[in-house]
């Protein structure tokens, strides 16, 4: 006799649509494992990054500006020997002195003395002859603001190129100057005229 078995057609469609989908997982894998490796590839740089050195300009050196803004001229001059439109001779009690500086004035009104250079306050004193007086360290240049009205600052303070010092005052030395500024310039001992120095830096000024 025969043995008859009856196939299972549903057991085979099973198989192979199992090995169908087994065979689909596969490929989607690898297709997303090749993906993956293309991502990765184009989020490599394609360059080298190389670190390039920050390079630090330095800062122009100042240059001396005027102890005003507004139009004030000069009343006094520097004496250095020769002539001058403006008279260089200070007189006081009957006696001619050659001025060490040179005074500025506007109109006989006070106004605001700026600071020429930045630098170090050295000293602040109120003199019976010149009125107050600030003096303020620049590397080794000292400039000298006379006849100042009553100044905030003290000895110490670091004051700012432009900085408003005080304003201009009187003083009994140049009481004929009514309001204004006696400024002196000096390097190391010598007196150095003020007009000569504006647009210079420090190390240039001799």
């Amino acid at each position: 006799m025969y043995a008859y078995t009856k196939k299972n057609k549903r057991a085979r469609i099973y198989a192979a649509c199992g090995s169908g989908l087994f065979l689909l997982a596969m490929v989607g894998i690898l297709s997303m494992n090749e993906l993956g490796k293309e991502e990765e590839t184009a989020t490599k740089p394609v360059v080298k990054e190389v670190d390039i050195p920050v390079i630090s300009i330095p800062k122009a050196a100042e240059t001396a500006i005027r102890p005003y803004q507004n139009e004030a001229s000069i009343v006094l001059d520097f004496y250095d020997g020769s002539e001058s439109e403006v008279d260089s001779f200070s007189q006081f009690e009957g006696v001619y002195r050659m001025n060490q500086g040179i005074d500025y004035a506007y109109q006989n009104e006070a106004f605001d003395v700026l600071a020429i250079f930045s630098g170090s306050v050295e000293e602040v004193k109120e003199d019976a002859m010149f009125g107050h007086t600030v003096k303020v360290k620049s590397d080794d240049l000292t400039i000298t603001y006379q006849s100042l009205s009553a100044p905030t600052l003290q000895a110490g303070d670091a004051i700012k190129q432009g900085d408003v010092i005080a304003q201009a005052g009187v003083n009994i030395y140049g009481k004929d100057l009514g309001n204004h500024v006696h400024i002196v310039v000096s390097k190391g001992d010598r007196l150095i005229d003020p007009e000569s120095i504006y647009g210079l830096a420090v190390k240039d000024i001799q």
